[in-house]
């Protein structure tokens, strides 16, 4: 999976970055929706909905107003990391590291979940209502 993402970094650089900026863009519109529907439910859920409008509402703005002044930087910073994902893509020796590390890490999260399950198999749990 890394390898590909390497690959696809590497060849659609621009793409998967606008395709990034897209998604939190429809993150934002989605969390703003809905912090919109717990206004209108009142209530309870009035002082969330408020709360997410306001957060979310002003991370957008934040985001739209540096992506406006800073775009000739941001193609700059996709440039680079396009010619950075080429050498990575390229180095063949880099590419068995990360895999390397990749394989240690799965391993070490088998080993942690193994060992959680046996945690919670050595104690009982009472429900009470």
């Amino acid at each position: 999976m890394c390898i590909g993402y390497i690959f696809l970094m590497a060849n659609h650089t621009k793409t998967l970055a606008y395709i990034s900026i897209v998604a939190l863009e429809i993150i934002h519109a989605i969390m703003i929706g809905l912090g919109l529907y717990l206004i209108s439910l009142g209530g309870s859920q009035l002082i969330t909905g408020i709360v997410l409008v306001c957060v979310f509402g002003f991370i957008a703005l934040i985001q739209n107003i540096l992506l406006c002044f800073y775009w000739s930087k941001l193609q700059i910073a996709i440039a680079v990391i396009g010619i950075a994902a080429d050498f990575y893509a390229n180095t063949k020796r880099i590419i068995l590291v990360s895999l390397f590390y990749f394989t240690i890490h799965v391993a070490f999260f088998f080993v942690y979940a193994y060992s959680i399950v046996g945690l919670l198999s050595m104690n009982t749990f009472k429900f009470t209502d």
